[in-house]
């Protein structure tokens, strides 16, 4: 059985590393929603970002 010191180790760890995967995610996010989204939305027709969806959505499905 590890040590309470250890284990204090480990959990920091794994703090951390949730923490540094938050910040990764919400970067990654607010850089679409600020540029890949609205240079998506101007370059796409409907039909076109209907069928972007669908295989976006489809692709989900099947995992």
């Amino acid at each position: 059985m590890p040590t309470e010191p250890e284990m204090d180790r480990v959990l920091l760890q794994l703090l951390d590393r949730e923490a540094f995967y938050l910040r990764l995610c919400s970067h990654h996010d607010r850089r679409e929603a600020e540029y890949l989204y609205p240079i998506l939305d101007a370059l796409l027709a409907d039909d076109e970002k209907y069928e972007m969806l669908e295989r976006v959505r489809l692709r989900g499905e099947r995992h």
